[in-house]
């Protein structure tokens, strides 16, 4: 199996600004699936990162070789592999601890205050309410609010509002990496020779 940049172009690169040129691969262009490919659903798994993930391990996983991590990456419009990509969950502590001092902190800390406009669906004894037009569960909708806002909707409106801490806004955002969708293997030769 070819490697990612194998197909990549070559240019002319100066590498130690001596006038000096070298041949290297242009690392500034990137595939894309089509777009009638990548809105069709039908082509792809959805998948939830685990802690012990890396593109790789999902490669090998659904397709039998490490190789093909870029296919991964590529499908999800992942660019950059350390920052796209979750945490987990020794890493993203020393992400914490190196931009907030450490977790106490990043949980003390206030990011910001959210009123919360409608409530997510729940559970009764009798049936599951809170469903939209198409039957699907409600989902809670929150707006970012100003601190004055907040005190007023405290004093105001119990339960319509809550602060969001440093540490569960990053972790939040952290989560939300972990949804990803994974090319059926039956289409994987074609996005292959797509590439080629």
């Amino acid at each position: 199996m070819s490697s990612y940049f194998d197909n990549f172009p070559k240019i002319q690169y100066d590498i130690s600004k001596s006038g000096t040129t070298r041949t290297a691969v242009d690392v500034t262009l990137r595939y894309k699936i089509k777009t009638e490919i990548q809105n069709k659903t039908a082509l792809y798994y959805n998948y939830i990162i685990l802690d012990s993930d890396s593109p790789n391990i999902i490669a090998d996983k659904f397709y039998g070789d490490v190789n093909l991590d870029w296919v991964v990456l590529m499908v999800n419009e992942i660019v950059d592999p350390f920052y796209d990509w979750p945490l987990n969950y020794y890493n993203f502590g020393n992400y914490i601890t190196t931009k907030y001092g450490s977790v106490s902190e990043a949980q003390q800390g206030i990011h910001h205050y959210e009123q919360i406009v409608r409530t997510a669906g729940y559970q009764t004894s009798s049936a599951y309410e809170g469903y939209d037009e198409i039957g699907e569960p409600l989902k809670e909708i929150v707006v970012e609010v100003d601190s004055d806002t907040y005190t007023n909707l405290v004093a105001t409106q119990p339960g319509t509002h809550r602060s969001v801490s440093n540490y569960d806004y990053e972790h939040k955002l952290n989560e939300d990496k972990r949804e990803i969708l994974v090319l059926d293997k039956y289409f994987l030769n074609k996005v292959i020779s797509e590439v080629e």
